[in-house]
């Protein structure tokens, strides 16, 4: 086992996991979101009508009313839609069993917390430990914990 391995299990051996991970991680509560009466008559109109229509009127939403591994495909390549006929015809079958009013619940549930977590450790980190780019100024550290940044993408 390793190190870190052994570190990470020793620190949820001490208790108090879940309040550290929070202070990394804060989960936030989240509004819903709101659809205009407009778009709610768009979307159900869509929804009446045939498979592409309702995919196409939901594709441009925030937020897609049920999870399904091709939606952002969908949405980087639209014209996909008129290609994959069996594809949507599954995904409008999923969408008219939940029904109108469940397409609209879903399309304003709340953003979920682990779509938002990306950033947090990176924010977190800044926070908390100094950061440099100057490889001399990393060596010569010998106190504290101090990053070294090899390139922009980087933390």
């Amino acid at each position: 086992m390793s190190d870190w391995v052994k570190k990470s299990f020793s620190l949820v051996g001490k208790g108090g996991y879940l309040d550290k991970l929070s202070e990394i991680y804060p989960a936030p509560a989240s509004d819903a979101r709101s659809i205009s009466e407009s778009e709610k008559s768009r979307i159900s109109d869509a929804f009446h009508s045939g498979d592409k229509d309702l995919l196409r009127a939901l594709l441009c939403q925030e937020r897609f009313p049920l999870n399904d591994p091709f939606i952002s495909f969908f949405r980087q390549c639209p014209g996909e839609i008129e290609e994959s006929p069996k594809t949507v015809a599954r995904i409008c079958q999923n969408l008219r069993r939940i029904g109108l009013n469940g397409i609209l619940d879903g399309l304003q549930k709340p953003p979920e917390f682990n779509r938002q977590m990306g950033p947090l450790f990176k924010l977190w980190l800044r926070k908390k430990y100094k950061f440099t780019e100057d490889k001399d100024a990393f060596k010569r550290n010998k106190k504290g914990i101090i990053f070294l940044i090899w390139f922009r993408l980087a933390i």
